[in-house]
């Protein structure tokens, strides 16, 4: 699973986008909640206070 951050011009937060490096995984339910939780994560650590 690759996780990626990409800036959108003249706005302060960013777009994330999730690839699965096998296309089954990407319809197993345990690796979509794997990758909520690791994004949930980024995003939070990524928050200016």
């Amino acid at each position: 699973m690759l996780l990626v951050a990409r800036r959108i011009p003249g706005q302060a937060g960013r777009e994330w986008t999730v690839v699965f490096d096998d296309d089954q995984r990407r319809s197993d339910p345990e690796a979509r909640e794997a990758a909520r939780r690791k994004l949930a994560d980024l995003v939070a650590a990524d928050q200016v206070d």
